[in-house]
């Protein structure tokens, strides 16, 4: 898994074997969340088509509907792929393509 783009404080876009996931960090309120998602073929494709600036909507949506209008996507809820997520995380932050939190 590694990062493939990022808007600082808000979402990562990761690689892993050939699927890309969004992992949105949000709050609502003095609560925070995260949620960890495989992106569709779709939601894919439309990434492929608007770059960061559709993620930032799709983070936006995540962000306003909060963790349980998408928990059964959220793979941060079944603990799948949670150690490589952070991995690729740190290891992005180590090489300087992610500034720190």
């Amino acid at each position: 898994m590694h990062v493939v783009a990022h808007e600082p404080r808000f979402w990562f876009l990761l690689e892993h074997e050939g699927a890309l996931y969004l992992d949105v960090n949000g709050s609502h309120g003095a609560v925070g969340f995260e949620v960890l998602m495989r992106l569709t073929e779709e939601e894919a494709g439309r990434y492929r088509g608007g770059g960061p600036a559709y993620l930032s909507g799709l983070a936006e949506s995540v962000q306003n509907g909060g963790p349980f209008a998408v928990h059964e996507r959220n793979l941060i809820l079944t603990g799948e792929l949670a150690f490589e997520l952070a991995d690729a995380v740190s290891r992005a932050r180590a090489s300087g393509a992610v500034p720190p939190p």
